[in-house]
């Protein structure tokens, strides 16, 4: 609510500023739908002057916007800098007699920072043709602060300043209730005749924006108003706009401005434009247990910036040029150039159209090069649909890429489907687009690669080799809760609930391990009729406290814990919905393991959004079902077809392989309880990021590096120096596997003796060949293991190893529009698998 006093205020502050007289023609940039059309358009009538409507078409043209200010004899322009860092890139070229702008005499820029490099570019070009530099919000009837820059601003400058409040206002730069010293970083607030009554109908925003004045006893500045942008008083009493107060962003314990950022990379000669982002890394799906709270934390932020500035200007420049100003911790992950500043329709920058920095090539020591033949371009297609990251090089290691074993896998099994080619898993994890090309070229010929049928559903069928061995321990103790999976997916924002309650019918009617039981004739069999599970039961919790609703999760959370997996009755999948609002609904999941993995979770979150989103789309008849897989592997996961792999183990293995004992002094009970607990143990940001950085380096995978960390510290607490640590590895390589719902993890042992006299880098990599190895081998099964190995059986350990790494890293699925916004969380059991998992 803009008072007309307020008006009127700011339209003789910008006569006086502009100087403006009848001679004068005011070029109408802006929308009127924006406040600073209000001045465009009447303060040179008020002075008798003209106004020259400029359309939209025109104004998004520098070409049509040249020609428009030569044509109408133009003298004062106004621009949102981004657009006038366009425009001036496109007069730069220009020869002198072509760029000529002889009637105009100022422009005026608002909205965005005016940027010291476009300052001194607008300069260069006319030098006669000063900027006022304009700061004002919509609330104070849009101009606050004035400053003309006629000078260029001086290389060091990383601000050009929006000046010193027109007449009748005061501007003050706060830390809460204190006024700040010069130099120091506060919040923008301003008082006086501009400052409006507040927002009409919405008593909340005025309350929160709007208030007394404590900072004066002058009648006329009674009323502030904290306008959320950050700013600073020079020592020369000129006022620097540091950004919004919204993109002030902790990271690592450290208060970041975005703007100082944006500042300092604006500061560079050759860029023309840059925005920082404190993105956030978060995934749909958590599957570490429920012990951080990392479902309130929103997720670990990183520093990105997008530039827009000559391709020659390297990355590693720009990086070197921030950090001769700025700390370590203000220094972004990543520099990215973009061909130019996204903008919206009114000018601003639209921070949802820079490109996600995940789907872009990272920086790498080797030089990028396309495809050279046809095959070279068929499998950078697979890596980039893997990976999402575009324009990868064929030169580019594909561990350098993020790459690990889980992705290299999924490619295996597109190689399969798309190009019949089967290959060998370590060939992608440590290999390039162009040594995979030549090695599936050198190869003299290729088998036919057998795939399992799709759209075929059994009502029966054996259990899939990994299955065997959880059937294998149900047997041994039926009454054992450690492989009993719980978590909770949470719906975040209004849904339709009869629409998802048909979404998740469907979901679960298509995949048959959820309604599979297994009963014993002379061996397991797995019979897919098991009492239906696909309707949900709701609580309704909304009229709860959130201490009352936490206390009705774990009392659910307790029953469905406490009842009773029997595998010949089935139903273990189990799912109940509790809600707490029209926008906040959980959905609590209690399975068995034997029919569900932390990959299958996935699968069902992908088919839940797709189902509830455009049902037409959802076609599981195309897909492989689990009895067609279970069978198509007895039929080909045969004892003679994995020979090769049954030596490696036995090989790895060995005979009677060490028992690890970490030392706890403790007498060790003669039969299991299972019950254990989790214990968080927080890397940090840092750390993490250092370890990352490692990997990199040395050409191994985050995992691999962690595993190696994890052996080093087990041998310090056991004085052990030959070590068997299992891994879990997803066995979805075959084509149709991956959105198959099931078990498909395979225990693998990685069993190697620890040299202390080498160095950590050469172990480690000693770890990596030992894991690609084991995963080249994955598809011998655990159980048969087991089998072939002489070992001695003890009751209470788990054979072979005693301790398990698991470091799950199935990437983040960005949500689409209008998609469901799921997450899932596992959820702590109280039970435990081993002695020590990590």
């Amino acid at each position: 609510m803009i008072e007309r006093a307020a008006l009127n205020n700011h339209l003789a502050a910008k006569i006086d500023a502009l100087t403006l007289t009848r001679t004068d023609c005011i070029a109408q940039t802006a929308s009127h739908c924006f406040d600073i059309s209000l001045w465009q358009l009447l303060a040179g009538l008020c002075v008798g002057g003209c106004t020259a409507l400029i359309d939209d078409a025109t104004l998004k043209s520098p070409i049509s916007l040249l020609k428009a200010i030569q044509g109408h004899g133009v003298t004062v322009v106004q621009l949102v800098p981004s657009m006038l860092a366009v425009f001036v890139e496109y007069l730069q070229p220009l020869a002198a007699a072509d760029r000529a702008l002889d009637d105009l005499r100022i422009i005026s820029t608002v909205g965005e920072p005016l940027t010291p490099a476009l300052a001194r570019a607008w300069l260069a070009l006319y030098p006669r043709v000063p900027i006022l530099n304009h700061y004002g919000p919509t609330e104070c009837a849009d101009g606050v602060t004035h400053h003309l820059v006629s000078a260029p601003p001086a290389l060091a400058d990383a601000y050009v300043p929006i000046g010193k409040p027109i007449s009748n206002l005061e501007v003050y730069i706060a830390d809460g209730p204190r006024l700040c010293k010069a130099g120091e970083v506060g919040e923008i607030c301003v008082s006086g005749v501009g400052v409006a009554a507040g927002y009409v109908n919405d008593d909340v925003r005025t309350k929160d924006a709007f208030g007394p004045n404590s900072f004066s006893n002058v009648p006329s500045l009674q009323r502030l108003y904290r306008t959320g942008d950050l700013g600073r008083f020079r020592s020369d009493g000129l006022l620097e706009c540091l950004g919004r107060r919204d993109r002030q962003v902790k990271i690592r314990g450290h208060r970041i401005e975005l703007g100082e950022i944006e500042a300092r990379l604006s500061a560079h000669h050759s860029v023309r434009g840059a925005v920082a982002v404190a993105s956030v890394c978060a995934g749909v799906k958590l599957m570490a247990r429920d012990i951080t709270r990392a479902e309130e934390e929103g997720g670990t932020r990183r520093l990105i910036s997008y530039v827009s500035a000559p391709a020659e200007v390297t990355e590693g420049e720009l990086q070197n040029f921030l950090a001769e100003a700025l700390p370590i911790y203000m220094l972004p992950e990543r520099i990215i150039h973009v061909d130019g500043i996204p903008l919206t329709s009114n000018g601003k920058v639209d921070f949802g159209a820079l490109p996600d920095p995940t789907s872009l090539r990272p920086p790498l020591p080797t030089p990028f090069e396309e495809p050279q033949t046809d095959l070279e371009a068929q499998l950078r297609q697979i890596w980039s649909g893997v990976l999402r990251i575009e324009n990868i090089g064929v030169n580019d290691q594909f561990i350098s890429l993020g790459g690990d074993s889980l992705r290299a896998m999924l490619i295996l099994g597109r190689l399969q489907t798309g190009l019949g080619v089967r290959t060998d898993f370590r060939l992608v994890l440590n290999g390039t687009i162009r040594s995979l090309a030549a090695s599936i070229s050198a190869r003299a010929e290729s088998r036919p690669c057998t795939a399992p049928a799709c759209g075929k559903l059994l009502t029966r069928s054996p259990l899939t080799r990994v299955q065997e061995h959880l059937w294998f321990l149900s047997q041994l103790d039926p009454s054992a809760r450690n492989y009993i999976i719980q978590g909770g997916l949470r719906m975040r924002g209004i849904i339709d609930l009869a629409a998802f309650n048909r979404a998740w019918t469907d979901v679960v009617h298509s995949h048959q391990a959820l309604s599979a039981r297994i009963i014993d004739e002379d061996g397991p069999v797995q019979l897919f009729d098991a009492p239906d599970c696909a309707s949900l039961e709701l609580t309704d919790a909304s009229q709860l406290t959130s201490q009352e609703a936490e206390k009705l999760i774990a009392e659910l959370r307790r029953t469905e814990l406490n009842g009773r997996f029997d595998l010949s009755q089935g139903h273990l999948f189990r799912a109940r919905m509790i809600s707490f609002g029209p926008a906040n609904h959980l959905i609590l999941i209690t399975a068995h393991e034997i029919i569900i993995d932390a990959w299958s979770i996935s699968v069902l979150l992908r088919d839940l959004r797709q189902r509830y989103v455009d049902a037409a789309a959802f076609l599981p008849e195309n897909r492989v079902s689990l009895s067609t897989y279970a069978v198509w592997e007895t039929q080909h996961a045969t004892p003679e077809a994995l020979a090769n792999q049954c030596s490696y183990w036995r090989r790895q293995i060995g005979d009677d392989p060490p028992v690890l004992s970490l030392g706890t002094g403790r007498a060790r009970p003669q039969t299991n309880s299972y019950r254990g607990a989790s214990h968080a143990v927080l890397l940090g940001s840092e750390l993490s990021h250092q370890i990352r950085e490692f990997a990199r380096r040395h050409r191994c995978t985050t995992s691999t590096a962690l595993l190696a960390c994890f052996k080093l510290l087990l041998r310090m607490y056991s004085g052990q120096d030959d070590i068997i640590v299992g891994i879990p590895h997803v066995v979805r390589d075959q084509p149709g596997s991956a959105e198959i719902v099931g078990f498909f993890l395979n225990m693998l042992p990685i069993r190697s003796a620890i040299d202390v006299g080498q160095s950590f880098a050469v172990h480690a990599l000693r770890i990596q060949a030992l894991v690609s190895d084991a995963i080249a081998n994955s598809a011998y099964p655990f159980g048969w293991m087991v089998r072939d190995t002489r070992l001695h059986r003890d009751a209470g350990r788990s054979p072979i190893f005693q301790v398990m790494f698991n470091m799950y890293s199935e990437a983040a699925e960005p949500l689409g529009e209008h998609e469901l916004d799921l997450t899932f969380r596992e959820y702590e059991t109280g039970y435990a698998k081993f002695d020590l998992t990590l």
